[in-house]
């Protein structure tokens, strides 16, 4: 999991707020906020407030469809690695070798879907259902992030969209259960 894009998340957020607080400072004191600053020239502050919210909410987006990313990739790198390794014979690895050899013809073309791959892992190993079940509940913003946003937006508890730092938590924890390494 790229954890450096939610350190670089962080580090971003904090220079954004530095601009903008720099910048909201000049404006209320009528200074000329120079050469650095052009953009927001002829902006209100609720115009340069609205820009940096939205700099900062798209930030947040290209995080968490990062992560997403790449707990699917090290989710479909593990199926395979099951699904080819005639030495694995754990209860998870048999259902992967016979769904691979026998309900996808060619997996590049007609990938397995992600939900049928953590069912596997929920029949043979319960006690994980729960940190599947709260990745999931983030997996319809991969998709939402990933093709456009042209879909209705997916909904959450709380805030509208979670924070990248929850969608971590929960990729983290799911693949500490599953013993899927994530480097």
């Amino acid at each position: 999991i790229n954890y450096c894009s939610v350190r670089f998340f962080t580090i971003f957020c904090q220079a954004l707020v530095t601009r903008e607080d720099k910048l909201l400072a000049m404006m209320r004191t009528e200074q000329n906020p120079g050469s650095d600053y052009y953009r927001f020239e002829h902006m209100s502050i609720e115009q340069i407030n609205e820009f940096f919210e939205k700099s900062q909410k798209e930030l947040s987006n290209t995080i968490t469809l990062d992560l997403l990313s790449a707990a699917e990739g090290r989710l479909r790198d593990d199926f395979e690695k099951r699904a080819q390794d005639d030495t694995r014979t754990d209860s998870v690895s048999k259902d992967f070798k016979v769904i691979a050899k026998y309900c996808i013809r060619d997996r590049k073309r007609n990938p397995l879907n992600l939900r049928t791959m953590l069912d596997v892992w929920s029949i043979h190993h319960p006690n994980n259902t729960g940190s599947i079940n709260r990745f999931l509940k983030y997996w319809p913003l991969r998709n939402w992030l990933a093709h456009g946003r042209w879909t209705p937006q997916p909904s959450f508890e709380g805030p509208a969209l979670p924070p990248p730092d929850d969608v971590k938590d929960a990729i983290e924890t799911l693949l500490a259960n599953l013993g899927i390494p994530t480097s």
